[in-house]
């Protein structure tokens, strides 16, 4: 009750929630962005151009990076729009920091969709079904499960360690 709504250290901690539950929607902004020209038959046409193959793929993880970090940038916009709301309490609002937005996003968002997506683009391309990816999905969220249940005074730096989103970190 005594820490404002807009801290970073709310903020930070609400960022690092909507990327574990952000699990659902990335998997399917990076495997489609894997397996759009696979699924449609493009790919032959795609690849025959002069383009590496490696280029090719990494130009789609980019692009799919930039989607995602656009899609979750509304987070931090959310925080923000939620202390200008009519009905909110205004005494349990602080000051509006824009770093304080800013840095929980790049030091937890933008971390979490490269290497999670990356996990999910993989998996994407080397079995190339979606199921598979959404199936990752779940084996993360189980990984952030156990890594929460392990959390103690004795396990903590385990936990922190371990947990794929670092809200525990």
């Amino acid at each position: 009750g005594k820490v404002w709504l807009n801290s970073p250290y709310v903020a930070m901690s609400f960022m690092a929630s909507m990327t574990m539950l952000g699990t659902i929607l990335i998997p399917a902004i990076f495997g489609t962005a894997a397996l759009r020209d696979f699924r449609y038959g493009a790919h032959s046409i795609s690849l025959s151009f002069p383009v590496k193959k490696h280029e090719y793929f990494f130009g789609h993880f980019v692009g799919a990076t930039l989607v995602a970090l656009v899609v979750f940038a509304a987070i931090p916009l959310a925080i923000l729009i939620a202390t200008w709301l009519p009905n909110m309490d205004v005494e349990r609002f602080g000051p509006v920091r824009l770093w304080g937005l800013l840095a929980p996003y790049l030091l937890v968002v933008l971390p979490n969709l490269f290497f999670i997506g990356a996990f999910f683009y993989a998996l994407a391309i080397t079995s190339r079904r979606m199921v598979l990816s959404y199936v990752g999905g779940i084996l993360l969220f189980i990984a952030y499960a156990f890594a929460v249940s392990t959390v103690s005074i004795d396990h903590a730096l385990w936990a922190s360690l371990t947990e794929p989103f670092a809200s525990q970190a």
